[in-house]
């Protein structure tokens, strides 16, 4: 697949970056660091709030990639999603290699299949909910109609999509002047990450026929600057009741300020 020269070895980087992560966090499971947890915690919290839309009782979900569910040890977003009374036939994709077959390994009850956003390995009207949790902000901002179109043709009539992105504002800003202070490098690389305003995704989003139902931010009071040892000790006094809290009062739109590091939007596909 040639989707635009310096992109097309995608995978290779991620398979580098999924080797290293996997090494070490075999010592430092997500468990025991709270920022992770939090992380966790958000997007269980949302994947659960967006199947309470789906009256169907059978559900077919596609996760659009399945780093929590290969990398982290306690942290899979797919396991913990559970209904009494919804049948839910899980999906996953993800563009490395190295993160498919160590999630075949921990979960065999996830249908995976190696594939890229741009260009996803499924029929189309073929899923109920597709969950992209931070992968779209993965890929260059010229991509992401072409990953929304994507997400539009594999989804049904009435199909839900739960789209969470690093949105760029001046939170983000501060943001990635702290993490070259702290940690020398940019949060966001113009490689493995990168950062969309939220009226550049709402107008794809409209323009390929998107209704959307919901839009908040989280990571508010809680920054998640990944690798902020500087923050860490503090982060860890707190308990975790703590972030579910949070994770809660975010979702909700309870602060006056729209900022956040990412931003979620809970859209639903309409004719």
């Amino acid at each position: 697949m040639v989707l635009n020269g310096k992109f097309t070895n995608k995978n290779k980087i991620w398979d580098k970056i999924a080797k290293k992560a996997i090494k070490s966090n075999r010592r430092n499971p997500i468990g025991n660091e709270k920022d992770n947890f939090y992380l966790t915690e958000a997007y269980v919290y949302l994947a659960k709030r967006v199947l309470e839309y789906v009256k169907k009782r059978k559900i077919r979900l596609l996760k659009t990639d399945l780093w929590n569910e290969a990398v982290y040890k306690n942290g899979s977003i797919l396991r913990e999603i559970f209904f009494k009374d919804k049948k839910i036939e899980l999906f996953g994709i993800d563009i490395s290699e190295k993160i498919c077959q160590r999630a075949k390994k921990i979960d065999n009850s996830i249908k995976i299949r190696k594939g890229d956003i741009r260009s996803l390995p499924f029929s189309g009207e073929f899923f109920d909910v597709v969950l992209d949790l931070s992968t779209i902000d993965h890929i260059p901002e010229e991509n992401v109609s072409r990953a929304i179109n994507e997400y539009r043709r594999v989804l049904k009539k009435k199909g839900l999509l739960l789209l969470v992105f690093w949105q760029r504002d001046l939170f983000l800003r501060f943001l990635n002047l702290m993490s070259l202070w702290i940690r020398k490098k940019p949060l966001i690389d113009g490689e493995t990450q990168y950062a969309f305003s939220s009226r550049f995704v709402e107008g794809i989003l409209n323009a390929k026929k998107f209704k959307i139902i919901k839009r908040t931010s989280i990571g508010i009071i809680f920054p998640l600057v990944s690798g902020w040892e500087i923050m860490r000790p503090i982060f860890r006094y707190f308990p975790k009741l703590f972030y579910k809290i949070l994770v809660r009062i975010e979702f909700l739109n309870l602060f006056p300020l729209s900022y956040g590091r990412l931003k979620v939007i809970i859209a639903q596909k309409i004719s």
